[in-house]
C-alpha cells in the first residue's frame, strides 16, 4: 500500500493510475538521458509505444532521451511508475 495524506491507497493497475498515486512516489530529481531511456527499456517498449502510453509524440520521447528537452517532474514520475508496472507485468507473464 502507498500512504497518501492521512489515508491509504492500493497500488492501482495501469488503467487506473491517479495523480495522487503518481505524486505519492516520492521526490524524483532531474534524470540523466540514459536513465530516461533505461525506464523505457525496462518497460520493454519502443519509443513509439512509450510515447503513446505517456500521451506524447514519438519525437518528444526522442528529444528527452537525446537531451534536447527535459521532461517535467510529473512526467518523470509517470514514466517511473509505468516502467515499474510494465516490468512487473512482463515478469508475471514470462516475457
Amino acid at each position: 500500500m502507498v500512504t497518501i495524506g492521512a489515508g491509504f491507497c492500493q497500488k492501482p493497475s495501469l488503467q487506473h493510475i491517479t495523480l495522487a498515486y503518481v505524486l505519492s512516489i516520492g521526490h524524483i530529481s532531474d534524470m540523466e538521458t540514459s536513465e530516461l531511456k533505461a525506464l523505457r527499456v525496462k518497460a520493454g517498449m519502443t519509443k513509439a509505444k512509450w510515447a503513446d502510453r505517456l500521451g506524447v509524440r514519438w519525437v518528444t520521447v526522442h528529444r528527452w532521451e537525446n537531451g534536447e528537452r527535459v521532461p517535467g517532474e510529473p512526467v518523470v514520475r509517470l514514466m517511473s511508475l509505468l516502467a515499474e508496472q510494465e516490468a512487473a507485468e512482463r515478469k508475471e507473464s514470462g516475457l
